[in-house]
């Protein structure tokens, strides 16, 4: 084969190589990404506090009294039921609890043995958790040197937390006031701070 036509072959055999290299270091080839799985949204507590509810409540209290010769402290369990109306960031409610007590002062011959309270609640509503305030009237009945029942005032803050949809447990702390109680002339301070767990329907 002479020359020329042999240099002629060569090249035309070549071309095709040296163009696939050139496809190929050229961005010519698609690399194919993975599309990315959808992430399933994570199930969350619904937030509304309003509806009925009922539980119990624990705590520790005390009294004070010019007519003690020392404050008096003990412990306390009851139960409560209530109805919240959420109105958005603004959550409004009644409850009434009843609670029994070993409160007493053996040397004033003197014991505290049950009270209840109806309480009107505000509260604000931050998702999962709930502060609020809490007023209203309360009734207490003594034995021992006074023995009678008699109603008072009280105030207090609270917090409640979402545990589920239908469970919430708290703390509350309330003052109460007994004045001129079962018309004594004596007066009489409560401090009441507890833990909660409530049930909603």
């Amino acid at each position: 084969m002479p020359t020329k036509t042999r240099i002629l072959y060569n090249f035309l055999m070549m071309t095709p190589t040296v163009f696939l290299a050139s496809a190929a270091l050229g961005g010519g080839l698609t690399v194919i990404e993975p599309t990315p799985s959808p992430i399933a949204p994570s199930q969350s507590i619904n937030t509304d506090w309003g509806g009925l509810y009922v539980g119990g409540q624990f705590g520790l209290a005390s009294i004070d009294s010019d007519a003690l010769r020392e404050g008096s402290d003990g412990i306390g369990a009851g139960a409560h039921a209530g109805y919240l109306f959420d109105l958005g960031r603004i959550v409004l409610g009644a409850e009434i609890d009843f609670n029994l007590t070993d409160i007493e002062s053996v040397d004033d011959d003197f014991a505290l043995s049950s009270a209840g309270s109806v309480k009107l609640r505000a509260g604000y509503d931050a998702g999962d958790f709930m502060p609020y305030i809490a007023a209203g009237s309360s009734q207490a009945k003594l034995s021992g040197a006074i023995e009678d029942t008699d109603t008072g005032t009280f105030a207090g803050v609270g917090v409640d937390f979402l545990i589920n949809n239908g469970m919430r447990i708290g703390a509350e702390v309330v003052q109460y006031q007994f004045e001129n109680f079962a018309e004594t002339g004596n007066d009489f301070d409560a401090t009441a701070a507890g833990a909660r767990l409530s049930f909603r329907f």
